[in-house]
């Protein structure tokens, strides 16, 4: 929205400044955003400690992230991904 400012305080600023603040890693992209939808919900359910989410990223692509704060951050959520038979680099 053009023009639009949003007060410091609020949740919405507080949200998006957050989001900017962590880095995302992309586990797997889909061309069907069911195929996205099932393996987010399978990681929520088998690892909910994993901060994961799942975007449209272009016409007909599909990506599932998960985003970190830290290196420490990072290789716990591969250590958790590894466990749950997920290969990450």
């Amino acid at each position: 929205m053009q023009g639009a400012t949003v007060a410091s305080g609020s949740s919405i600023a507080n949200r998006q400044s957050s989001t900017i603040a962590q880095k995302h890693i992309p586990l797997i992209t889909f061309t069907r955003p069911y195929r996205a939808v099932g393996l987010y919900d399978y990681l929520r359910k088998r690892a909910p400690g994993l901060n994961i989410e799942w975007y449209r990223t272009g016409l007909g692509r599909y990506q599932v992230v998960m985003h970190y704060s830290d290196k420490q951050a990072l290789e716990n959520g591969k250590t958790k991904l590894r466990s749950l038979g997920i290969k990450v680099k």
